[in-house]
């Protein structure tokens, strides 16, 4: 019998205990008997789950296709955080059997369990006629809901639902991904932190529609930059969904200020927060963004009106689209454009 490799998989799920772990998976992707031991695990972010899940979710699935043993030990439901993984349906998205199924917890105002969307799925979801455009408003209002800690779907609120909006929009049509993926939780203290990630082209492919780059870390800084997106060269005309770019601005800033802001793509990732600007290495096929606000806000839409006319000004300065779009801005709508 071939000797079982162990991966002990880290105390805490966050971006930067995964780095070490995703290069293991790659050194051991073909062994013939690997355990994944969750015995150290003890806490876990939405971010967090995400990104570690994703890892395993390939690597469990790869194996399966090369017919070699994949075990898991050391789960313990009496340890809140594995109970917790396993409710919000972290271990079924692993692909581990008999395990709670995604779906089975509905979510809250105070969390959103892990949900994998397909393109097709989020469209039959919007109902006939509706476009990705129109179908990632339902999602959106789901995270802002949580982030906010009421029903966001007002006009108060219209700037945050559309930066969402904006994620998950791009994780279809600028990443060419057929799937994202989602998840978010309140604390009882007033922490609140929301996830998404796809596996699609990245985001250095995704803007080098528009301009080019010498490294992920490089698109990565320019993506955050307001008026900067992948049709930031389109005409008017041709940008029938108004993206104008202040999306990832929007939540990173929230983040530099309020709490904590996480992106990575391909090989580099960027975190900025109260203490400052990190660039770390990252190994991610895809996109992933994490905002996490580190106690309740009083108004919303006085902080991102402002955030966003502080945008406006360096777009113009730095040649990025001068003006947010009307939902960007909050401009009073019927919907959400």
């Amino acid at each position: 019998m071939a000797a079982k490799v162990r991966v002990t998989l880290p105390e805490e799920f966050n971006q930067h205990s995964v780095f070490e772990l995703a290069l293991h998976l790659e050194e051991i992707l073909n062994e013939k008997w690997v355990s994944i031991d969750f015995s150290n695990v003890n806490f876990t972010t939405p971010l967090g789950s995400l990104i570690v899940g994703r890892h395993l979710r390939y690597f469990i699935s790869h194996r399966k296709t090369k017919s070699v043993r994949t075990s898991v030990s050391g789960v313990d439901y009496s340890n809140p955080a594995h109970s917790y993984l396993n409710f919000i349906g972290f271990m079924d998205f692993l692909g581990v059997p008999n395990q709670t199924k995604m779906g089975f917890a509905k979510g809250s105002l105070n969390y959103v369990p892990i949900q994998v969307w397909t393109r097709r799925e989020l469209l039959n979801s919007a109902g006939l006629l509706s476009t990705i455009h129109d179908a990632s408003l339902k999602l959106s209002i789901r995270l802002a809901n949580v982030l906010v800690g009421e029903n966001a779907e007002n006009e108060e609120n219209i700037s945050i639902v559309y930066s969402l909006k904006e994620v998950i929009r791009n994780s279809f049509e600028h990443s060419e991904s057929d799937y994202c993926i989602l998840t978010a939780q309140r604390w009882k203290d007033g922490r609140v932190e929301i996830a998404v990630i796809d596996e699609g082209v990245g985001i250095r492919l995704s803007l080098s529609r528009a301009m080019k780059f010498v490294d992920d870390e490089s698109a990565l800084k320019a993506a955050l930059k307001p008026g900067v997106s992948s049709t930031m060269r389109m005409p008017n005309s041709r940008n029938v969904n108004n993206n104008s770019g202040y999306g990832l601005y929007i939540l990173s800033e929230l983040g530099r200020k309020y709490g904590k802001f996480s992106v990575g793509s391909g090989n580099s990732s960027i975190e900025s927060g109260t203490k400052g600007v990190t660039t770390q290495p990252s190994r991610f096929q895809g996109t992933f963004v994490g905002l996490r606000i580190e106690k309740p806000l009083a108004s919303f839409e006085e902080i991102l009106a402002n955030l966003i006319e502080i945008g406006e000004e360096s777009a113009k300065i730095e040649g990025g689209r001068p003006i947010a779009s009307r939902t960007s801005r909050g401009v009073n709508s019927n919907h959400v454009e």
